[in-house]
């Protein structure tokens, strides 16, 4: 399970990078947010905690889809 700290580093790196959480894993783009994820960490980790820590921050409110505002959902 994911510390607080990793899951407040890990938002900082998803929401520097453009491609969704959900396309992320097994790309070279992956590899570009563990990197970041361990420089800011401090330590190594292995990517799988790198993934557990964005899932934490995603599952938390921290990064993830937009939402819609209340004027868009009225008009559809």
């Amino acid at each position: 399970m994911a510390s607080m700290h990793e899951i407040r580093i890990a938002a900082e790196v998803a929401v520097e990078t453009p491609v969704p959480l959900d396309r992320l894993p097994y790309t070279v783009d992956f590899e570009l947010v563990h990197t970041l994820f361990v420089n800011r960490l401090g330590r190594s980790c292995s990517k799988s905690e790198t993934w557990l820590s964005l899932i934490g921050a995603r599952k938390r409110g921290l990064v993830g889809t937009r939402r819609r505002s209340r004027k868009s959902k009225n008009k559809a």
